[in-house]
């Protein structure tokens, strides 16, 4: 756990609001971001978490506002109530996450101080605006007038997640804070072994742009190519795609290759990481992900596409290997060169994995938000 350092110990704490939408841990990368970085701030600032919707995160200290039909997108039910509305109008400092949310606008139409930080969790990305396309652009000009008169500022996550923002909104200023993990536990850490089969796993939310199908599909190329492997798919979400995922299993013939376990989390998550060999994500759009900062964590090499944010991590630190092209055949061929070279890609991810744990990149959130206050 961090510990903030201040010049006058008996200083009074910054008041800060964090504002977010539903956290129900099956939300995936963005709700866990909120929930681990909570207690870090706790230790800065006088810290108040406000969830717009429903929350399962259990002993997380938070004021939970019920939503019409239990809506995702923290359109509530009811005023905010006056003593909770109080604090939001005098506090020192904002944290919103997400951003095509009504929590996010109510929040920039009461709040008093002008300086707010806007982290989106990829919701700006190019590749998601195409989404609801009617609802964005509502938002978004209801979201320009308050941007004139609030001094908006964005937290993301990568470097390239800026171009997408900045493409947006040329004139806010955009900060890369990273994300982070917490540390894993010493019991929870693969050991430098690869099984035979090869243990493949696939942690993501069941969507198409996961590419799950490839995930699948190279359990078959790798046969063809004289390797077995064991494809362990974690994760819920579409249930159509699921059904035809499982479908593809099927015409393949690979049911006793691949397992679809749905969403699991606690020590399930850890042992799955544990108990893993290779990760893989050959997604077409992520503005970090999570799960593979997870991975390395555990000490499991990862196999990635270029369009995963992570990737600059996994170049640099050789982590693992990043394909140019979402296509079975490099995929494969990216798993056979970790597989052959194992031992070096582990020593990799147990050098680098202190690099992703909270305790170090906690700092440069705090950092941020401290030195850009209005």
């Amino acid at each position: 756990m961090l510990e903030v350092e201040t010049t006058n110990t008996k200083a009074k704490k910054l008041r800060l609001v964090q504002i977010t939408a539903n956290l129900e841990s099956r939300l995936g990368g963005p709700v866990q971001v909120v929930v681990s970085i909570n207690p870090y701030l706790n230790l800065e600032y006088e810290n108040k978490l406000f969830v717009f919707g429903n929350c399962d995160i259990a002993n997380l200290d938070c004021a939970s506002l019920p939503t019409i039909r239990n809506n995702r997108y923290g359109l509530i039910k009811n005023w905010i109530p006056t003593h909770l509305r109080s604090q939001i109008m005098t506090a020192d400092l904002f944290l919103i996450h997400g951003f095509y949310l009504f929590s996010t606008l109510l929040v920039l139409a009461i709040a008093n101080r002008r300086s707010i930080f806007i982290m989106p969790h990829g919701s700006l990305e190019l590749y998601q605006r195409n989404n609801s396309r009617l609802k964005k652009i509502v938002f978004d000009l209801i979201f320009k007038f308050f941007n004139r008169i609030r001094d908006v500022k964005f937290f993301v996550a990568s470097i390239e997640e800026v171009k997408s923002v900045k493409k947006r909104f040329p004139r806010n200023k955009i900060i890369v804070v990273g994300l982070g993990i917490e540390r894993v536990p010493t019991e929870y850490l693969h050991l430098n072994e690869i099984h035979e089969p090869v243990r493949l796993l696939c942690f993501s939310r069941i969507s198409n742009k996961k590419r799950i199908d490839l995930c699948i599909e190279v359990v078959m190329k790798l046969r063809e190519k004289g390797i077995e492997s064991i494809l362990t798919i974690a994760g819920d979400g579409d249930e159509k795609l699921l059904a035809s995922l499982m479908s593809l299993v099927e015409n393949l013939n690979l049911k006793k290759n691949v397992k679809f376990i749905g969403f699991i989390e606690g020590e399930s998550k850890q042992n799955a990481f544990k108990n893993s060999d290779i990760f893989i994500l050959p997604s077409e759009n992520e503005n970090f992900a999570i799960a593979v900062a997870e991975a390395i964590g555990h000490q499991v090499p990862v196999v990635i596409s270029k369009h995963v944010a992570m990737q600059s991590f996994v170049r640099n630190h050789g982590t693992g290997i990043v394909i140019e092209n979402l296509q079975v055949e490099d995929l494969a061929d990216a798993i056979m060169s970790i597989k052959l070279d194992y031992t070096k890609f582990w020593h990799k991810c147990t050098e680098s994995r202190a690099l992703l744990e909270w305790d170090n990149v906690i700092s440069i959130w705090v950092q941020n938000m401290n030195s850009n206050l209005r």
